[in-house]
Order: C-alpha cells, then sequence, then structure tokens
C-alpha cells in the first residue's frame, strides 16, 4: 500500500504486471476484499510506464474477481 492506493502485481503465466490502484477506484472494485495473494482478478486499463509498465484502471468495474 502506499498513501493513495495500492499496487498488485498481476501474473498470467507467461509474465507479470504492476497493477496500480487508485484509492477512488479501490472504493469501487466489487468484493474488494477479495483482492488477496493467489485470486484470479481481470483487469482493464491503460498501460502506463512509471520505471516499469503497469496498468492502471480507471474505474472500479475495471477490476473483477474471477
Amino acid at each position: 500500500p502506499f498513501s493513495s492506493g495500492i499496487n498488485l502485481s498481476v501474473d498470467d503465466g507467461t509474465g507479470n504486471v504492476r497493477v496500480t490502484l487508485f484509492n477512488n477506484v479501490l472504493a469501487y472494485v466489487p468484493n474488494r476484499d477479495g483482492l488477496v495473494a493467489g485470486a484470479n482478478v481481470r483487469v482493464v486499463g491503460k498501460t502506463e510506464f512509471f520505471g516499469r509498465m503497469q496498468v492502471v484502471p480507471a474505474l472500479g468495474y475495471d477490476v473483477t474477481l474471477q
């Protein structure tokens, strides 16, 4: 966690990417308590580069627990 949100690492078996969830988005993620290590998630967002590639969802519903 950081002051404005959290970073997750998402791995699809071929590689991983950082997902940055800012607090204003995280508050609207359905079932956000399920965002734990090993959880299956689907993430849609804009790719950005801040020192490394990351995905930044714009809305809570861009993050779905499977």
